[in-house]
Order: C-alpha cells, then sequence, then structure tokens
C-alpha cells in the first residue's frame, strides 16, 4: 500500500505585508502544484505560519479558511509566539517550525535586515525564519514586496 505524505508549506512575512494578492496567488499556486502531481486530491497540504494577527501570516489564515470551505484538503498549522522567551521568542518558535521540516518556505519579505517598531530598531523575524530553513534544508521562495 502507497503511504501518501502530507506537503507542508511555511509561510512567513513582515507584520505589515498588506498584499493579499501575492500571498494567496503564491498559496493557490501550491495547491495547484500539490493536485497536479498527485493526480488526485492530495492529503490536506498543511501551511505552517507564526499565527500573527497581522501580515503574512493573517492573510495565510485567511486563505486556509477560504480554501477548505470550498472543499480543498488544506490545513493550518499556527505556531504562536513564544512571549515567555521574551525577546528570544521569535526564533525559537522559527527554530521548531523549520526543524519540524517542510517542502517549501515562502517568504513575503522586503528585503530589508532591520525595521523601526515603535522608534526603536527592531530585527527581521522573516529574516531569521529564511535561514532558519536554509539551515534546515528547506527550499525558500522569497517574494519581495511589489513596488507603488
Amino acid at each position: 500500500m502507497i503511504e501518501w505524505r502530507t506537503c507542508r508549506i511555511i509561510v512567513t512575512g513582515e507584520r505589515d505585508w498588506t498584499d493579499d494578492f501575492a500571498v494567496r496567488n503564491q498559496l493557490n499556486g501550491c495547491l495547484r502544484d500539490e493536485y497536479a502531481r498527485l493526480h488526485r486530491p492530495p492529503t490536506p497540504l498543511t501551511i505552517v505560519h507564526g499565527d500573527c494577527i497581522e501580515g503574512a501570516d493573517a492573510i495565510a489564515a485567511m486563505w486556509v479558511r477560504d480554501v477548505a470551505a470550498a472543499g480543498y484538503a488544506v490545513v493550518e498549522e499556527p505556531h504562536p509566539y513564544k512571549s515567555e522567551l521574551g525577546l528570544g521568542g521569535g526564533p525559537a518558535r522559527n527554530g521548531e517550525i523549520a526543524r519540524a521540516g517542510a517542502d517549501l518556505c515562502l517568504a513575503f519579505w522586503s528585503g530589508t535586515r532591520w525595521r523601526l517598531k515603535n522608534g526603536r530598531r527592531s530585527g527581521s523575524g522573516t529574516l531569521d525564519c529564511i535561514a532558519q530553513c536554509v539551515e534546515n534544508g528547506i527550499p525558500v521562495r522569497i517574494i519581495p514586496r511589489r513596488r507603488a
């Protein structure tokens, strides 16, 4: 008997990412590719994300709900920020996600290493997730911010 494995896609991106079309377009492509690869409805396509209430994570979560409601085999696997670890919570969560493995990481990233947050410099959690995915052998597709 053939055992079908679940395809896992990590979605990472900036909190201020607002390009709904870019996220949905990439995820639609992954779903289409998975159906074409298997020549049958797949085992659930698992979308792994950081469970942020805004940005790329939130758009991915909405996509999962919309596509699942339309009858497709899609589930989400949210990984909330580990607040008990303080500033180390994001990297710890990203490491957990990457070590679990995935077929692909979709990174919605402007390419900046630092951002201003409340007037202070803040590191890029997206960049950290990209680095941890690469370290764990997960292919990364970076989707840059579209210029207005």
